[in-house]
């Protein structure tokens, strides 16, 4: 994923710190913005606060999640 093409200002979700964090990482290798950004990811996303759940079934017919699913590749990349 190419930050500059996803035209976001300023991120608004656990996804979208995520993606900036990795481009922080791997492209401006700016490693404190990309821990700073994966910590406000996982804020926003964690299974201690009850931001995200462990999928073990497949999904209602609905197709949505409350809360959405954990994200782990953030927590890899921490």
């Amino acid at each position: 994923m190419d930050w500059d093409l996803l035209k976001i200002d300023q991120p608004s979700n656990t996804w979208e710190f995520m993606q900036r964090g990795i481009h922080k990482q791997d492209d401006l290798e700016d490693y404190n913005g990309a821990i700073a950004d994966y910590r406000q990811s996982i804020a926003m996303n964690n299974l201690a606060n009850k931001t995200c759940q462990l999928v073990t079934a497949p999904p209602p017919a609905s197709g949505k999640l409350d809360p959405p699913p954990c994200m782990f590749t953030v927590r890899l990349r921490l």
